[in-house]
């Protein structure tokens, strides 16, 4: 192998995360021969820049994987909300349907919270009241 080939290999291993060390010993090249390499602004600038892809295409196959549980749990929900809204509830205890309708109301108020619209515009010192209301579902 030439230099520049050798140059090349140091520069797939160190973007792939390996140590001057290992790499020393893997291209019979000294540790300080391969620092001396690394402050090269080209080469600096390559490592970071390939790193910076790696690491975003670690950060979208996140994304997808993330995204694929949320579809996954969202249709179970619905599978078991359909199944739920099948169920004869006559027969439930006041006291239970009563437990449930709380329970509802109290994952309803967590979900939407009062949001304030409007406000904060440049306006506002003119007016002798904000331009803005607040919305609260459980009003």
């Amino acid at each position: 192998m030439n230099k520049q080939e050798i140059k090349e290999q140091f520069l797939e291993l160190r973007i792939s995360g390996d140590t001057f060390v290992e790499i020393a010993s893997k291209l019979g090249v000294s540790k300080q021969t391969l620092i001396n390499w690394s402050k090269d602004l080209e080469i600096k600038e390559a490592i970071d820049i390939a790193r910076s892809v790696r690491y975003q295409a670690i950060l979208n196959q996140y994304e997808a994987t993330k995204r694929n549980k949320i579809e996954f749990y969202s249709l179970l929900s619905q599978k078991v909300k359909k199944e739920i809204s099948s169920i004869d509830l006559s027969k439930v205890r006041p006291e239970k349907l009563l437990d449930i309708l709380i329970k509802c109301d109290a994952r309803l108020s967590d979900l939407v919270k009062g949001r304030k619209f409007g406000g904060g515009t440049p306006f506002d010192e003119f007016l002798s009241e904000e331009p803005s209301f607040f919305f609260k579902p459980d009003e």
